[in-house]
């Protein structure tokens, strides 16, 4: 559904000080959400679970940790990017900047690259 255009006229009385006019407003009309209706929150679906977590992590914490074994660390936000390393199960990196396009920019030691947001979490493996 469209956002709407909605104008409303208004006189203004002559006794009220102010000369007669007619007021013109606008105002847009969008679909309602579901938190105006009283719904539950939106949740993201699995798939953009761990960056959507990431995103809050990145901003409250100074390192993220890898939770699969041989993740790479890549030079661009690409599978296609080319390899800087290889990353272990549970090592520490310090996030660069919220995830984007699940991808994270991390600090692996002096290197800067990147990791699938899916590899990440804020907690150090079990």
């Amino acid at each position: 559904m469209a956002p709407q255009s909605i104008e409303t006229a208004q006189q203004v009385p002559e006794d009220a000080g102010t000369p007669p006019a007619v007021l013109m407003t606008a105002a847009l009309s969008a679909p309602p959400t579901a938190m105006s209706r009283g719904a539950p929150a939106l949740q993201p679906s699995p798939e953009h679970a761990a960056t959507t977590a990431l995103k809050t992590v990145a901003a409250q914490t100074s390192s993220v940790y890898v939770t699969s074994d041989a993740v790479n660390l890549r030079a661009g936000p690409d599978q296609a990017a080319a390899i800087l390393a290889k990353l272990k199960r549970g090592q520490a990196l310090a996030p660069v900047g919220p995830p984007v396009g699940g991808w994270v920019e991390v600090r692996n030691g002096s290197q800067n690259g990147f990791v699938s947001a899916r590899y990440l979490s804020n907690l150090p493996p079990a």
